[in-house]
């Protein structure tokens, strides 16, 4: 799964997302909605008793809020002329 999204992710980028294509800027948003949701699962499964929580609920937070913030940094390349 995270192979998978890597690849497609690095395709989007290194060929629309670069070119300034709109639907690319859209399509990058899914690595902060998945990171984030991926948090928001172990909170509702949970983990086993007496294990650590999962690193994802650590590492998906920041991954989120840095992409985010790149997106929104760049998002002034992918404005609609007026």
């Amino acid at each position: 799964n995270l192979v998978l999204i890597g690849i497609l992710l690095a395709v989007i980028v290194a060929i629309p997302y670069r070119g300034g294509q709109r639907w690319a800027w859209w399509a990058m948003w899914i690595l902060p909605v998945w990171a984030a949701l991926v948090p928001i699962q172990y909170l509702i499964i949970g983990t086993a008793a007496g294990q650590p929580p999962a690193p994802p609920m650590m590492s998906g937070p920041i991954v989120a809020a840095i992409a985010a913030g790149v997106l929104l940094i760049d998002q002034q390349r992918f404005a609609r002329p007026s």
